[in-house]
C-alpha cells in the first residue's frame, strides 16, 4: 500500500491530528538540535585535531630544546675542563717561569761577581805592570 505522505491522517479525530502536530513539530526542533549539536561536535573535532598537532608539535620543540640543553651542557662542561686544565698550565709555567728568574738573578749576581773579580785581577795586573822591579813576574792565581 502506498499512501501520500498526509493521506492516512485524513481521517483521525482532531485530538489526534493536533497531537501529530505537535511530535511532528518536536521531532523538526530536535532534527535542528541534532543538526547544531553535531556542527559543534565537528567543530569541537576539528579544534582538537589542531590543539592535538600542536600539541605534537610542541613536543617535538621539547624534545630538540632538550637535546639542544643536553648538547650546551656538554659542550659548558668541556670548556670548563680545558679551562682548568688551562689554568694548570699556567699555575706549572709560572712556576717554572719564577724558578727560571731566579736562576737568572743568580747566574746575574755570578756573572756581576765574577766581572768584578775580574776588573780587580786586571786592575792589580796593570799595576804591576806599571811598578818597577816587578817587570816580569805575573801572578798566575785565578
Amino acid at each position: 500500500m502506498s499512501w501520500a505522505p498526509e493521506e492516512w491522517k485524513s481521517e483521525l479525530p482532531s485530538r489526534a491530528l493536533q497531537k501529530i502536530s505537535e511530535y511532528e513539530s518536536q521531532l523538526e526542533k530536535l532534527k535542528k538540535e541534532r543538526h547544531q549539536k553535531q556542527l559543534q561536535l565537528d567543530s569541537l573535532e576539528v579544534t582538537f585535531q589542531k590543539q592535538n598537532h600542536k600539541l605534537e608539535g610542541e613536543r617535538s620543540e621539547n624534545a630538540a630544546l632538550r637535546r639542544e640543553t643536553q648538547g650546551l651542557t656538554e659542550a659548558r662542561n668541556s670548556q670548563e675542563k680545558a679551562q682548568q686544565r688551562l689554568c694548570h698550565e699556567i699555575q706549572v709555567k709560572e712556576a717554572l717561569v719564577c724558578s727560571l728568574e731566579g736562576q737568572l738573578l743568580a747566574t746575574k749576581k755570578q756573572i756581576d761577581g765574577l766581572e768584578q773579580e775580574l776588573k780587580r785581577f786586571e786592575m792589580g795586573r796593570a799595576a804591576r805592570k806599571v811598578q818597577p822591579g816587578g817587570g816580569g813576574e805575573e801572578e798566575t792565581s785565578l
